[in-house]
């Protein structure tokens, strides 16, 4: 198998910067450490590249179906390594 890298960005909660960078969740409220470890459960091995600078409130974004609500967000960049099969030429 062989696998090709992508880049995808997603509009996340904007204290989420650096737990996705370092890891670092001590701010954290119980409630951000449950949501933030479903999305990371689901985002294996996504790698964290880049935070835009876009930042602004959102009342939807790509965090809120784990349970975040409303908030200051922006737009990270995550390198993801994805499954890539060559097709067989004839």
């Amino acid at each position: 198998m062989n696998r090709i890298l992508t880049e995808v960005e997603e509009i996340l909660p904007d204290f989420w910067a650096c737990a996705l960078a370092y890891g670092d969740t001590d701010t954290f409220t119980d409630e951000d450490m449950a949501a933030f470890l479903a999305w990371n459960g689901d985002h294996i091995g996504w790698n964290m590249v880049h935070v835009g600078e876009d930042k602004g409130f959102r009342h939807t974004h790509d965090a809120s179906k784990y349970g975040v609500l409303a908030c200051d967000c922006c737009t990270y960049t995550f390198n993801v390594y994805r499954k890539w099969e060559k097709k067989h030429e004839k």
